[in-house]
């Protein structure tokens, strides 16, 4: 049977959101690893976050999750289309008056105080913090509130550029044939079958997600599991991860790929560059 492969396209939007740890720079490395019919296949990406690849392949058929309540609920927001009360209070959010440090603390303290906000203006809300804060840095205390820091460089304020509102509208056309979920990575268990592809980009061993409390060896372990479980299935299971010792030992049984992540977490230059990242792919192809 011949397969059908269908062209990337030539204009694709860019993430909504900046997120640690995101893809975007490495997509050109990440592409020529996946079948080359990757649109025309269900695409699974269990920890969406800013959701480079997906917004990149803009495949005919997604499921994105993430255990991030706020980042779904901004998804759902831009699915339902042109919402001119989201847009407004985006607008009002873009302005030089906004770009100053005692506005981001008093959005973030409504932010933090009223949850149950009509999710429109929630959304708005989390979308001005997101690019306003420290590099995109979505980082929440014991009780759940949003706490990272005031963003001092002028490339982390809000402006009406960096907002890009026809950047927002592509978003929500290409999340419009998307089915989200608020859950961990185990509940594509219940939903990727043989042929699909299921896409995990979990964040480093140890490392403390902002959101859903540290990553360490105990859920890479389950995680593991779960990649081993789908290729078994038949599934075109595909995860990225840092070049660690442990990683590799975990994933020794399949097939491992060195490709160049550039790191922008740091406040000053020896803290940034390029790192090594693995991209470990299933026997199932």
């Amino acid at each position: 049977m011949r397969t059908l492969t269908l062209a990337l396209p030539e204009t694709y939007p860019t993430p909504a959101v900046k997120w640690l740890g995101g893809k975007s720079n490495l997509i050109d490395q990440l592409v020529p690893l996946l079948p080359t019919d990757v649109r025309s296949r269900r695409w699974f990406e269990p920890f969406a976050g800013g959701a480079a690849l997906f917004f990149r392949l803009l495949p005919t058929r997604a499921v994105l999750s993430d255990t991030c309540a706020d980042l779904i609920g901004l998804y759902e927001v831009l699915q339902m289309g042109p919402n001119e009360s989201f847009l407004s209070t985006c607008r009002a959010l873009s302005t030089v008056e906004s770009n100053t440090r005692p506005t981001f603390g008093h959005i973030r303290k409504q932010f933090n105080e009223h949850t149950e906000q009509h999710a429109i203006e929630r959304a708005a809300w989390f979308l001005y913090l997101n690019r306003a804060c420290f590099n995109g840095l979505h980082r929440v205390n014991s009780k759940g509130e949003f706490n990272a820091p005031f963003g001092d460089s002028p490339l982390n304020r809000p402006s009406k550029k960096n907002f890009d509102f026809n950047n927002l509208a592509q978003c929500g056309l290409a999340l419009a044939s998307a089915e989200l979920h608020c859950e961990g990575f185990e509940g594509v268990l219940a939903r990727a079958q043989a042929g699909d592809v299921v896409y995990f980009d979990p964040p480093y061993l140890g490392t403390f997600t902002g959101y859903s409390g540290k990553f360490g060896i105990d859920e890479h372990h389950r995680l593991r599991d779960v990649f081993r479980i789908f290729d078994e299935r038949g599934c075109i299971v595909v995860l990225s991860t840092n070049d660690d010792p442990v990683m590799r030992l975990l994933y020794e049984e399949f097939d491992c790929t060195v490709v160049q992540a550039g790191r922008s977490v740091g406040s000053r230059g020896v803290s940034r560059g390029s790192v090594d990242e693995l991209v470990i792919r299933g026997k199932s192809r």
